[in-house]
């Protein structure tokens, strides 16, 4: 094992302990589950680099994908940027060459929700609202998911921001769901 290796291996035991199951080789999955503890823990450098090993293992895992997207930015705040579009563009050039590349209706939902936060048009605000939106979408699909329930907090909040009266109820949603994330797993990151 390499230098880097060992250090990242050492960060990734420090994220936390959470499941996420997957259509990918259990050597894409590795780095996959490495990339999404980083980016729960706002680690985008480091995320990114898990997403893009996956990648190359596996160069049609269509979720290695969504994850590089929101590597880009903060989901929080931060300027609109083309990375997360070109990310997805790389999977496939269209919607339906992309959705045909995830395995199960769950990976596509998760699909769908990083191309209306990387390929909506409009603004950072517009961006976030729709990825909220298809988030919700797949929560209410899987609401026993915790990542599915994690990533549906996390866009609450990221658009609340953007949604005026509805902010405090989103905020406060997203915290409930946060909760019980807590409570079942008090170590997911």
């Amino acid at each position: 094992m390499s230098l880097s290796l060992s250090v990242n291996a050492a960060d990734f035991q420090r994220i936390g302990t959470y499941d996420f199951p997957t259509s990918a080789s259990a050597d894409a999955q590795e780095h996959f589950l490495a990339g999404v503890g980083y980016l729960h823990s706002f680690g985008m450098t480091q995320a990114q680099r898990e997403f893009r090993l996956a990648q190359e293992i596996e160069p049609d895992f269509a979720l290695a994908y969504w994850g590089e997207a929101f590597t880009y930015q903060h989901p929080f705040f931060g300027p609109k940027d083309d990375g997360p579009g070109e990310a997805l563009m790389r999977l496939g050039a269209t919607s339906e060459e992309r959705m045909a590349k995830a395995s199960n209706d769950k990976e596509r939902g998760f699909l769908r929700a990083a191309e209306a936060y990387a390929l909506t048009v409009g603004s950072m605000g517009e961006r976030r609202i729709a990825w909220s939106q298809a988030m919700e979408e797949l929560f209410a699909q899987y609401p026993d998911d915790d990542e599915v329930k994690a990533f549906y907090a996390v866009s609450m909040i990221s658009a609340a921001g953007a949604s005026g009266s509805m902010a405090p109820r989103m905020r406060m949603k997203a915290g409930a769901l946060a909760m019980e994330l807590f409570k079942e797993n008090d170590n997911h990151p």
